[in-house]
């Protein structure tokens, strides 16, 4: 998405050096993608995060079935 790093085609190892080029050259990019991906890890995958959100899951499914 460009944002937390590039997405590229299954076997399009072309597309896939240029993108490890891209950031092998410009090291402000690689820095920008690497901390955002960080941020973004943390925010949907920490334990602290998940469990919240798996709480709130199990909740609406209990309360779904009392219905």
């Amino acid at each position: 998405d460009e944002k937390t790093g590039f997405l590229v085609r299954l076997h399009d190892y072309r597309k896939f050096a240029e993108k490890i080029s891209l950031l092998c050259k410009n090291h402000q990019l690689a820095e920008e993608l690497g901390q955002k991906l960080r941020e973004w890890t943390i925010r949907y995958h920490e334990l602290k995060n998940t469990q919240k959100i798996k709480r709130k899951i199990y909740q609406d499914v209990l309360e779904e079935k009392n219905k």
